[in-house]
């Protein structure tokens, strides 16, 4: 069974509030999973949690801000919510669990954080499909999510892929921002061809070839060498889970 996190509704401005709830996989519960990096430990955010004050990293709470319905509830699965970090046997059962609780979600949601946009960017070719201009799309292509280790098995397992980030000015304030989302096949499907080598088209081609050698241990290993985790070990897990050789 896995725990999941019932965000609730509310406006932008409005307390995050979120409640537990357990499923057993045999319920067959319908859940989206959030794939996303922790960031810094020592920068903190409120949020309620089954009523309780409890403290999560920003970047989190900046997700949970972003995903928020205004009228409905959300039930998504969030690693740092969803699994006792406290609890060391928990947390390698779980782990365990990885690329089931991926491949399981009925949507897969990418978190990349707020960039900035700068005004007078050029447009290019891929304006017409997603409003983005080249400088904004090089940007997200180089967040550090696309370092994480962990990101290897989140969208490789996942069916269905969505990527959101929040865009906002230089002159703006930190909590006024514009939230941006596009499923993956339309974000990527312009640049996969191009000569660029940046880690998030090699993970999205990868990605693409993960039903054949892409996704064997060696190439697993060779694509994402530079590939980072908090938990040193988390390289070992990251791999073995979906590779098709282990």
């Amino acid at each position: 069974s896995i725990r999941l996190a019932i965000l609730q509704p509310g406006p932008r401005n409005a307390s995050i509030r979120v409640k537990l709830g357990r499923s057993a996989f045999a319920e067959r519960p319908k859940y989206e999973a959030l794939s996303y990096t922790w960031g810094r430990a020592d920068d903190l955010r409120a949020i309620e949690l089954n009523g309780t004050r409890v403290e999560v990293r920003k970047n989190l709470a900046l997700a949970l801000v972003h995903l928020r319905h205004t009228s409905e509830e959300r039930v998504l699965w969030i690693d740092a919510i969803c699994i006792n970090q406290a609890d060391l046997e928990e947390r390698n059962r779980q782990v365990e669990l990885m690329s089931y609780i991926y491949a399981r979600a009925k949507r897969v949601l990418v978190w990349l954080g707020i960039i900035v946009h700068l005004p007078g960017a050029e447009r290019g070719k891929k304006g017409d499909e997603t409003g983005l201009d080249l400088n904004d799309l090089g940007t997200l292509c180089h967040q550090s999510y696309w370092r994480r280790i962990w990101i290897v098995q989140e969208i490789g397992a996942a069916t269905d892929l969505e990527l959101h980030w929040g865009l906002k000015s230089q002159m703006d304030q930190e909590n006024n921002w514009q939230s941006r989302s596009e499923i993956w096949t339309n974000f990527f499907g312009g640049i996969l061809e191009d000569e660029t080598t940046n880690l998030a088209v090699k993970l999205a081609r990868q990605r693409e070839g993960r039903h054949g050698d892409s996704f064997l241990l060696a190439n697993l290993m060779e694509v994402c060498r530079d590939s980072l985790c908090e938990e040193p070990r988390d390289k070992v897990y990251g791999f073995v889970g979906i590779a098709h050789d282990c």
